[in-house]
């Protein structure tokens, strides 16, 4: 069984499914808490202050974390933490 943990990242709700479409197509993947985007129209996003997160499985953590830092959507710096 595979164990989620959260990424540590939260992003506006527009940059939220930019990281999700980019992690979609790596074929990476992950849990969004965001049941309130589900129920929306794509067309039509939550209001774009709002913060997300994602979740990945364990074992892809450092390899989302240097896609997402290549991509320039996370500062390199931050990404060498790993929460264990």
């Amino acid at each position: 069984m595979s164990r989620w943990i959260d990424i540590g990242y939260k992003w506006n709700t527009e940059t939220t499914y930019r990281v999700w479409e980019f992690l979609k197509e790596k074929r990476i993947p992950m849990r969004m808490p965001f049941d309130d985007m589900f129920f929306q129209n794509m067309f039509r996003l939550p209001h774009r202050d709002l913060m997300w997160g994602l979740k990945v499985r364990k074992k892809d953590l450092s390899r989302v974390l240097a896609l997402l830092e290549k991509e320039g959507l996370i500062p390199a710096a931050r990404s060498r933490y790993i929460d264990q």
